[in-house]
This record gives structure tokens, sequence and C-alpha cells, in this order.
């Protein structure tokens, strides 16, 4: 299957976001909304996972989605002049998610068929959830920070009535930091109306897959303080 990345794409920055911290000695992606108010939490009380949607191509058959992205903004010392990696780790998807679902719905999540494929591309390098592989999303971190470490998602259908979600691995090659635990994108159908987009069922897959946030106590409840009031800034 070929996918053609169309050419020109703009994508703009504010919106479902990751950003890149440290939780201890491991990497964590913690989503966070830019943009405009989609019924959740600015910051979300659970970390990485984050939904999107995509974006139907107007030439049809194809959508696109360039959320969500990744940002490092206030990298650890220790891993000044290392590099960042996303590891693609596979994908699953929910088929025929209520549009309202109730609080005790629980996704039922299950493999890509072998003709669904789903492509990842940042520029440079392209992988896709059959081949899997990774993507550098910085070589050489420096002490300014990264911000808009953008990537782009293709899939060669219209997805209607379903939702995915890639799995992905953030790692450095810092010894003494460890790899993150899995980190969902969520990719949701576009539409004109919430209902269409599945925009409740998305924030209950966010939900699902995240990864609960301790009780903000000690350094990290300190830190987390400090990041919720930096992106209600920003």
């Amino acid at each position: 299957m070929t996918v053609l990345f169309l050419a020109g794409i703009s994508y703009g920055h504010n919106g479902r976001r990751f950003e890149v911290v440290i939780h201890g000695d491991k990497l964590v992606a913690q989503g966070y909304n830019s943009g405009a108010d989609d019924q959740a939490e600015k910051i979300r009380p659970y970390s990485n996972a984050i939904h999107d949607h995509w974006s139907n191509s107007p030439l049809g058959g194809a959508a696109t989605a360039g959320l969500p992205g990744f940002d490092l903004f206030s990298p650890n010392q220790v891993m000044l002049g290392h590099d960042l990696r996303l590891n693609l780790l596979g994908a699953k998807k929910w088929i025929s998610p209520p549009s309202m679902p109730m609080g005790n719905t629980v996704p039922d999540f299950i493999p890509l068929d072998p003709s669904e494929v789903i492509f990842v591309h940042d520029g440079h390098k392209v992988i896709d959830t059959n081949k899997l592989g990774f993507i550098e999303l910085i070589n050489s971190i420096e002490a300014e920070g990264h911000r808009d470490l953008d990537i782009s998602y293709e899939i060669a259908s219209e997805p209607n009535d379903i939702i995915f979600a890639l799995e992905f691995e953030l790692s450095t090659s810092f010894v003494g930091i460890k790899h993150s635990d899995t980190i969902y994108a969520i990719l949701s159908p576009d539409g004109g109306n919430m209902e269409d987009r599945l925009h409740m069922s998305s924030l209950l897959a966010e939900r699902y897959l995240g990864t609960p946030i301790p009780e903000p106590s000690g350094v990290f409840g300190l830190a987390l303080m400090l990041m919720v009031q930096r992106r209600l800034r920003y």
C-alpha cells in the first residue's frame, strides 16, 4: 500500500499535545490542551494518553492528522546532549464506540486488520504500524528546550465510527533515565459535530488508557503545579 503524504500541509501548533517530563527516573508524556475547550481538563489528570481527530483529505480516500505533537520545554540537565526517540510499538482500534458513552463503558480495543496501516512521519523519516520503528524527535537535547516536536499521521481511508490508538514509547540515550510506559496517541474521526467525531468516547479512551498521576506531593507535586500554571498561560 502506498500513501501519498500531502505536500504543503501546515498544522497549527495549539491543541492537544504531550509535554515530555521526567517523573523519578522515567520519561513521561503529559497530555495537555492549549487550544479550545474540549470539555476536559487543560492538563489531563492522567499521563501518556491524549486524542485528536483525523482530517479527511479533500481528494478523498485518505485522512491526515497533525496532532498529538510533543514538546520538551524544560529538559533535565542530565539529558543535555542526548537524544529523544519516539518508538512505535503497535496500534489498536475501538470499533463503533457509543457517541455518548455511559460512565461504566469499557473501551473494546482490538488489533488492526492487516490492511489497516497508519503511517507516521516527521518530515525526514516514515514509519508505520506494520513495520514499526522509531523517529528521532531530538538529536541532541539543548538547555533551552524544544517546542513543537510535531509528527504527522496518515491513513489510506477516511475513518468513520472507529477510534485508533497508536502505541508509542519514549526513550533517550542517557542510560540513567528509563523508557516511558506505553504512550497512546488516540486518533478519532473527522466530522461536523461532536457525535460524528466520537469526542466523548475519545475522552473516555484517554482516561481508560492513560497512566494515573500520583497525588501531588514533594518535588513531583511542585513540578506538576508549576507545569499547570505554565500551560494555562501558553
